[in-house]
């Protein structure tokens, strides 16, 4: 299929491309509907593994750079930048008075009793906020006009202080962005060279701490995004592709490279939001309410699918200690509902006070785990998954990158002797730890949301995903883990179900029971709607999807419960389903007064009507030996690993076993049973204990 000289036409073929911490995924929706991959080494400049992958897929299947249609990317380099603080160029606008506000924050302690406890820095030192005299009133009359002189000799001196990119957030500016838009004006007309970033583009929410926080980490992001997807469209012009790029954002909707630079902090989730995305088409097909999995080479990502969607909220944090609310930076941008945490399969093992510590700290791409002879020398989840037989020494990366057992041996049987036990059991110790890691998350995920996990499939997908998945669904209850077709890749495919969307949000106050509500909800959405259907218009797009939601909660309360409006919904259904919902998450009914706080409008434009994907083509096949594999419940014992494309209709498999995928394998307990399902899942039932 595709190999160079093969006469197969391609022309219509769409990349797609994830990169993750350890593994660059690359693959190729052929016009017949077939999918092919390639997964290379995650390099110092994205940019360059990203290209990588490309041109391996059109060397090997014969792809010219005119039969591309598309390019479609998701990228963490957002988020990177942020938790590197890489930022040193970068400036905030503020309106007189309110230069501490990143300092002050809000009033929360996420760890109640620890007097030790450190709020999260902000991403800019005092010495580079800068204030400036005028301010306009909740209602609208401007109390003091925008001191004009004083903004352009702040442009100035950034000009001499080698500002590249600075920040403008004022007060109340949600609801009258005036004087954001005057400044960014004086701003530029005497900096043209410098990056400006306004709040009221971004939100149009209240909330002036988490406003101004977005503000700053978009201009943070916005030059570094902007540089990077230029050196990827040279890169691929290099390559003859001429085919527009494409970048997913937080909210699983693509962007143009022009609205993602310029709206840069809504792609901090742009490559887990993929990954929702493709196991939001699994539960669709299989028809199950979900949580997904995906586990890479760096962090695990889990987050609910119920009705075969996403959950969509409207803030995230970035950096969170512990997974702790209010420990993290706050933004305001829509997202999939989703936790993020440190533990993958470069995470490393260490001993503190005598106890095994599995992450937050990875050995990444370079040097990577022991196991890939590339220069690490410290344990890993990878490198304890290769001692207890979960993963073939025959290689990651389709065998591509051969694993050294010795080398995860020696490093294992350091990690034993620090603990005072042997080299299995300190491997064992390692996937253990990993594994409740990632059972904390789903529980977050699950029960803090007020559903119950044992009602819920296990979608698992990533490098290490499947391996750890039936052993994470064993001890949450639930029954049934589903892997889909190459799931080593998933986040890469999940981009190929996206779709173009606008998200536009407004703060608005309306109790439910306001005599005039009705007109006041009318008012609001149109207007929302009339810009967001401009936004579609410019984009080109047609038959966009109308979505909207509010935020509502009690009188009084400082946080929203976020509700998805149905066709029809006026202001005594909403409150009716708020106080329920309300009610079923707390067991804390109230008589209080309703309040419609937020509003949001998503419009949807279904570009991919003809994503069918016929077949995941067969990758080379990796030599499968006879290999001892250890579990706590049988001891050390040989098997013979099975090849999914192996496996046919109607066969069911039943642990412990391994199931060899190209990228990554699937660890079967004892009594669990594995079959293909029509569609091409495996699915899995647990062995109820």
């Amino acid at each position: 299929m595709g190999h160079p000289g093969n006469t197969t036409i391609h022309r219509g073929t769409r990349f797609a491309v994830d990169i993750g911490g350890t593994f660059t995924d690359a693959v190729a929706l052929l016009p017949d509907g077939s999918i092919v991959s390639e997964k290379v080494l995650t390099t110092a400049d994205p940019a360059e593994g990203f290209l990588a992958g490309i041109g391996l897929l059109m060397t090997r299947y014969g792809i010219a750079g005119n039969d591309v249609v598309e390019v479609l990317h998701a990228t963490t380099l957002g988020t990177n930048l942020i938790l590197e603080r890489g930022g040193r160029d970068v400036a905030l606008l503020v309106t007189e008075g309110f230069r501490d506000v990143l300092e002050i924050g809000r009033a929360v302690r996420y760890r109640m009793y620890d007097i030790a406890m450190a709020k999260p820095a902000p991403l800019v030192p005092r010495s580079r906020i800068w204030e400036v005299n005028e301010r306009i009133s909740a209602d609208g009359t401007v109390v003091r006009p925008l001191d004009r002189v004083r903004v352009g000799a702040i442009a100035r001196a950034w000009r001499r202080r080698g500002i590249k990119s600075a920040a403008v957030a004022f007060l109340h500016s949600y609801a009258f962005p005036e004087h954001e838009i005057l400044a960014s004006a004086i701003l530029r007309d005497v900096y043209p060279d410098l990056s400006v970033t306004i709040s009221s583009e971004l939100t149009n929410q209240a909330r002036e701490y988490e406003r101004t926080n977005t503000a700053l980490v978009n201009a943070y992001v916005a030059p570094t995004l902007a540089g990077y997807l230029s050196r990827l469209k040279a890169g691929l012009d290099g390559l003859g592709i001429d085919a527009p790029i494409e970048v997913m954002q937080s909210s699983g909707g693509l962007a143009s490279p022009e609205i993602a630079a310029k709206l840069a902090v809504r792609t901090l989730e742009s490559g887990p939001a993929a990954g929702v995305l493709m196991a939001a088409s699994v539960s669709q097909r299989t028809r199950s309410d979900a949580i997904s999995l995906d586990m890479g080479g760096t962090t695990t990502k889990a987050a609910p699918i119920i009705g075969g969607m996403p959950n969509i909220v409207h803030e995230m944090e970035l950096g969170r200690s512990e997974l702790r609310a209010g420990s993290g930076l706050p933004v305001i941008i829509p997202t999939c509902d989703l936790v993020e945490i440190g533990t993958g399969g470069g995470s490393i093992a260490s001993v503190e006070f005598g106890t095994l510590r599995v992450g937050p700290r990875s050995a990444g791409a370079n040097p990577g785990p022991a196991c890939y002879s590339r220069g690490g020398t410290e344990a890993t989840l990878t490198d304890a998954n290769l001692v207890l037989g979960y993963i073939s020494a025959a290689g990651l990366a389709a065998g591509k990158l051969p694993l050294d057992t010795a080398a995860a041996a020696r490093v294992l049987q350091r990690l034993g002797s620090q603990l005072g036990i042997n080299m299995v059991d300190a491997a064992w110790g390692v996937h253990a730890l990993a594994t409740l890691h990632m059972e904390h998350a789903i529980r977050l995920v699950s029960i803090d949301r007020g559903l119950d996990p044992r009602d819920l499939a296990l979608i698992c997908f990533g490098g290490a995903g499947p391996i750890h998945g039936c052993r994470v669904a064993r001890s949450l209850g639930i029954r049934t883990v589903i892997v889909p077709a190459a799931p080593g890749t998933g986040s890469a495919v999940g981009l190929l179900y996206a779709d173009q969307s606008v998200e536009l949000s407004a703060t608005q106050p309306l109790r439910a029971n306001e005599p005039n509500g009705p007109q006041v909800m009318s008012r609001v959405f149109a207007e929302l709607e009339e810009r967001a259907e401009g936004l579609v218009a410019s984009l080109g797009l047609r038959d966009a999807r109308l979505h909207r939601a509010v935020g509502a909660r009690f009188v009084g309360q400082g946080d929203e419960m976020q509700l998805t409006l149905r066709p029809g919904d006026d202001s005594s259904s909403i409150e009716e389903a708020f106080r329920a919902r309300y009610s079923a998450l707390y067991e804390a009914p109230t008589d209080q007064d309703v309040e419609f706080v937020t509003w949001y409008v998503q419009l949807r434009a279904a570009r991919r009507r003809n994503v069918a994907i016929a077949a995941f083509a067969s990758e080379e096949a990796l030599a499968i030996e006879p290999r001892a594999l250890f579990m706590p419940e049988t001891g050390e014992r040989e098997i013979q690993p099975i090849r999914r494309s192996a496996i046919s209709a109607g066969e069911s498999v039943i642990g412990p076993t391994i199931i060899q995928e190209p990228h990554t394998a699937v660890v079967l307990l004892p009594g669990d049973s594995a079959h293909v399902a029509d569609s091409g899942e495996l699915l899995i039932e647990i062995a109820q204990s």
